[in-house]
This record gives structure tokens, sequence and C-alpha cells, in this order.
């Protein structure tokens, strides 16, 4: 059997567009309506047969609305951003062959926070073994680094273990990490405004840290059960309270965004395999 694929170059392009099926009767060849039989027709072969020639164009034009055309897809992006040791980033033609990011080769994931100002965003990647904050302008086209590697707070002898979850609330950023088993809150309010007395300038801003470090929950001493965290794996802010996973102890703890501590739900059977 050969294949299709003649067929749709031949009759669409290849581009896969966000948004582009938003409505199906001004985007697919055929509605419903062209395509149902109606009560009055004659049930004959051609009429048949122009009924399945309908359905056979729709999915001629769904497959080439659905596939990544090339290695360099989207085909309309223009740039790619890649960092390199240093963290010093690069915005590159998509067209050419990447020198790779193998310094965040290691992040999981990603958390955008948009800065009061309305002039940038705050974006923190995070992972195992790097973590990297820069802010952007909200078109995404500068980048301009404010933190990176392990470190807790610059110039702080303290580092980050393993960095599994994040999330924000006003000022203040929190950061589980699961090696330590502590759950962090910072007063990041240096990386979100514009004020030149907090506000942090770059990579080598020897001057202004850009978190402050409020209070932590956790840790790997001798703690009260309420406050211990084992193997902690992500927390989520909702209406004021913080909500951790905490898979070592069958639960999921509840504190203010304080850290005071309201609640724990815990149920074995939940965590375990079945």
């Amino acid at each position: 059997m050969s294949s299709v694929y003649s067929e749709v170059t031949a009759t669409y392009s290849r581009d896969r567009v966000l948004g582009k099926f938003d409505t199906v009767s001004n985007t697919l060849p055929y509605t419903i309506e062209d395509i149902k039989i109606s009560h009055n027709d004659y049930l004959v072969s051609n009429v048949y047969n122009d009924v399945i020639t309908k359905l056979y164009n729709n999915w001629l034009y769904l497959i080439a609305n659905a596939e990544i055309f090339t290695a360099t897809s989207p085909t309309t992006a223009l740039t790619g951003l890649t960092f390199n040791n240093s963290y010093v980033y690069n915005f590159t033609d998509v067209t050419a062959t990447p020198a790779g990011s193998p310094s965040l080769s290691t992040i999981n994931e990603l958390h955008i926070i948009k800065s009061p100002n309305a002039e940038n965003n705050l974006v923190l990647t995070f992972g195992e073994n790097n973590n990297f904050i820069f802010k952007t302008d909200t078109n995404y086209t500068s980048v301009t680094g404010l933190l990176s590697g392990k470190q807790a707070e610059f110039n702080k002898s303290f580092e980050f273990s393993n960095v599994v979850s994040v999330d924000n609330y006003q000022d203040f950023l929190f950061i589980l990490d699961k090696g330590s088993n502590t759950l962090f809150k910072f007063d990041i309010s240096g990386l979100l405004y514009k004020d030149p007395a907090i506000q942090r300038t770059g990579i080598n801003d020897t001057i202004h840290p850009g978190r402050y470090l409020v209070k932590t929950v956790g840790g790997k001493g001798k703690t009260s059960r309420k406050n211990k965290l084992t193997n902690p794996q992500g927390i989520k802010i909702y209406n004021n309270e913080v909500y951790v996973l905490d898979n070592g102890n069958y639960s999921i703890k509840v504190y203010d965004v304080n850290f005071n501590f309201i609640r724990d739900i815990v149920d074995k059977d939940l965590f375990l395999p079945k």
C-alpha cells in the first residue's frame, strides 16, 4: 500500500499552528452539513462516493496539520534560546544546528512569574543539579540572567540539593528541596521590582542578593511530626495555604504561608502501589 503523504503534500501544506482548529467549520475543508446525506438524495453510488471523498479530504487535511514537518519546527519560529556552561544565553537561528544547552540538561521544569511592574516575566528553571532564574520582557525577546547554580541565596554557604517543586505567593517564592527534605520561603522582591535599592541586575551583581531567605520547614534534624518532611515531591499554594505532598510520611501536609501547621491528610493506601 502506497503512502498517503504524496496526496497530503499535493493538496495541503504541512504546518501545525496552535489554535488553528478553534472552529471546525472554519478550518476543515468540509463540515458535517457538507458531508451528510440529505433525505432527498438518491441512494446511489455517486452520492456515497461523494461523501467518502469529502471525509477522505478532511482526513488528509488533519494529517497535514497535525504533524511537525521538519526537525526545526515550528517552521515559523525565529530563534531558539541556548545557554552555555556559564549560563550566558544566546539566541540562535532555528535553521542552524544549535550548540545545545549542557548546563540545562538536568532541568526538570520551569516556573514563570508575572512581574508586578508588567514589563517582564521572571522564569525559574529547576532540577536535580542546576537551577537558574532569569527575567525576560513580555515578548520573550530579551533575557537577563539573575541567579544560577545550586545556590539557595547569593553568596551564602548553603545550597539546594534537588529542587523538585516551586510556587509563588505575592512577593514570595516557595522552593521544595527533596534532597534536604526542606521547604524554603524566599522574599524575591529584589527580583520582581525595579527599586534600585534592592533590584538584582544580573548574574554578576555582588551587591543585591535577589532572594532573601525568610523561613524554612522540614530539614534533616529531629523535628516534630507536623513539621517533618520525608521524600517530599510537590507543593501548591491555594487559598493562602501551602499543600506539601509528603510521600515519605504518606501524607499531604497543609501550612499557612508563614509555615504554621494547619492539618495533614494521612492515608497510606493512597501512596502505596496496589
